[in-house]
């Protein structure tokens, strides 16, 4: 991800099969006062969805085949991480809770 681009590179063909503006809200522009290092996380889920976390904003599913996405929670408070713990559960840090996703 990349600002709010989702893009799939294949690295077979050395090319970007997929690019898409699915979170166009977030944008920090040329006038940005300092660096974005990380700022979005990923992580395949067990039912093989892509989870995701943005801007410290967004909670979010991307279908896996249609690149379809559904915001699972949008809110001010910080997701500063996603995480998968050993039996693939999926967890994500909201300021100073962490809260468990079910599927």
């Amino acid at each position: 991800m990349a600002e709010g681009y989702l893009l799939i590179y294949n690295p077979s063909t050395g090319t970007f099969v997929y690019s898409s503006n699915l979170f166009p809200t977030v944008n920090y522009g040329p006038t940005a006062s300092s660096a974005i290092v990380l700022d979005a996380s990923l992580v395949t889920g067990k039912d093989n969805y892509v989870y995701g976390v943005i801007k410290g904003t967004y909670f979010f599913k991307i279908h896996p085949t249609t690149k379809a996405v559904t915001t699972i929670e949008s809110t001010a408070n910080s997701k500063v991480r996603l995480i998968e713990d050993e039996f693939r559960n999926l967890y994500y840090i909201s300021t100073t809770d962490i809260f468990r996703y079910a599927y």
